[in-house]
């Protein structure tokens, strides 16, 4: 059984509300749009960085004083929750649909949201869940401004800072949700909330850990929904390298993307993901669910949810369901972070089996990674053998909103010394191609895996399917040696 109670115990509520606690309109504004019940403006600070100002927008305004006689009635009774199994979710929706049978005549499911999140203490976040322009939310500490990455605007400081009762209502619910606690020992959580129907990400740090005291990452999970022709057209990937990742997918080969903190990896996983033929049995495993759900559209889909590699439980390790996925028949497994030495040594393991992956890890370029693999993750470099392909992508500055693949690249080993072969190269003319596709390691080893197509028509196929579908532009089946470094390809 769940209990809420606000603090202060039965009677009437004569303080303020969390909703009182939104701005008002500003004077001036340089834009301003409607998000669900807010209204956004964006402006420039004194600084000239930008400020993200999310109030409420008139139709809330109005009907603050039934939203205050609501809250009353539920703190009169002993509002209690029911449920076999806590999840965050479900929660919500039971204490939505509670709200809107006590609004009767005056029932709107919006509001009842709205009554909802400010019962749990956490409305002040809906603004940013709801607005499809965020996608990173960040808090460095209480009454500390949060900031966030907007799809227009950049890297934006808000006009919102959390109280102590907020902060302290989002830890306890990220505790109560996910059975885990944040102690002096282990003062890190990691949870997946469901906030205004909407899935998001959080990540928490608390005392002794963070010196503030309290501060949270919010990634809205699903947020970028971008198709690899959406991608195309936003200059993150070209047509052609596109092409030879879903080739080198479609004929066994694993592809694995590289690249720091919000540089896109997620993005482009999940557009390499909704391209892969909806029959073919996917198995994910991942920490926190970022992968898009394709079920609804026909694709098979087994999710598997571990445990956080700085977890002190032994239950559900990623390293041991990547050991066991070979049980589960999977046409293709998505690893989604690699990030221990532990998952390290199960991803190699994995591709050692044949296992068709696709993964993303931390790092800057293909060389680091290499680095990184063999003298902090203690991987052998032969093993490295067993990579196909690697994707790096980077973000060209924290106030940028593109994000941009740099290289395709293979790993050669031979006498013990590894060297990087790029593919694709970003030039000043963007992504192109500086290598023979049919040169390629990946090209070679569907002969040895016996699939039954050259790589090139492959290639070509999947090519022509991304302009045909996209009306990207006209695709013209390239008159030149297919062997060639593709410079005509660029050129179509």
């Amino acid at each position: 059984m769940l209990f809420f109670r606000r603090r202060g115990g039965k009677g009437e509520h004569q303080g303020w509300l969390l909703l009182d606690l939104f701005p008002k309109p500003p004077s001036a504004w340089m834009d301003s749009y409607r998000s669900w019940l807010f209204e956004i403006y964006i402006m420039l600070d004194s600084g000239r960085s930008v400020l993200y100002h999310p109030t409420l927008s008139e139709t809330v305004t109005r009907r603050l004083p039934l939203i205050r006689r609501t809250l009353n009635a539920m703190n009169r009774d002993d509002f209690e929750i029911v449920l076999s199994e806590y999840e965050w979710r479900s929660v919500f929706e039971s204490l939505r649909s509670r709200v809107l049978a006590m609004l009767g005549s005056e029932a709107d499911p919006d509001l009842a949201s709205l009554v909802a999140l400010e019962y749990m203490g956490i409305v002040r976040l809906a603004p940013f869940v709801v607005d499809e322009h965020v996608s990173d939310v960040f808090c460095d500490g209480p009454l500390q401004p949060l900031y966030l990455d907007h799809k227009v605007y950049g890297r934006c400081t808000s006009s919102v800072r959390l109280t102590e009762r907020e902060t302290v209502a989002l830890q306890t619910l990220c505790e109560a949700f996910s059975g885990l606690s944040a102690t002096y020992v282990s003062p890190s959580l990691k949870v997946d909330a469901w906030i205004v129907d909407r899935r998001v990400r959080l990540s928490i740090d608390t005392a002794p850990l963070c010196y503030s005291g309290f501060c949270f990452v919010m990634r809205k999970a699903g947020f970028h929904k971008y198709s690899l022709p959406d991608l195309c057209r936003s200059g993150t990937i070209t047509p052609e390298a596109a092409a030879f990742l879903l080739s080198v997918l479609e004929t066994g080969g694993n592809v694995t993307i590289l690249g720091p903190p919000g540089s896109g990896k997620t993005t482009l996983l999940n557009a390499l993901d909704a391209y892969i033929p909806p029959h073919r049995r996917r198995v994910y495993i991942e920490d926190a669910v970022e992968t898009q759900d394709l079920v609804e559209r026909g694709y098979r889909q087994l999710k598997l949810v571990v445990e956080p590699f700085d977890s002190t439980t032994s239950a559900r390790l990623k390293t041991s369901e990547i050991m066991k996925v070979l049980h589960r028949s999977p046409d293709i497994v998505i690893l989604g972070e690699i990030q221990s030495p532990e998952h390290s040594r199960a991803l190699f393991q994995a591709l050692a089996a044949g296992l068709p992956c696709i993964e993303t890890f931390h790092a800057t370029s293909p060389e680091q990674a290499v680095r990184r693999w063999v003298n902090i993750h203690g991987i052998p470099l032969s093993a490295l053998e067993d990579l196909d392909c690697l994707v790096t992508m980077a973000r060209p500055s924290p106030d940028d909103v593109r994000r941009v693949v740099l290289r395709i690249s293979e790993i050669a080993i031979e006498n013990g010394m590894f060297w990087v072969n790029d593919i694709f190269v970003r030039g000043p003319g963007g992504l192109v191609a500086v290598k023979g596709l049919d040169k390629t390691q990946a090209a070679s080893r569907v002969r040895i895996r016996g699939y039954g197509r050259p790589f090139l028509e492959v290639y070509h196929h999947h090519l022509k399917e991304i302009y045909r579908l996209y009306n990207l532009q006209s695709y013209q089946t390239p008159t030149h040696d297919l062997a060639a470094v593709g410079q005509g390809l660029s050129e179509s």
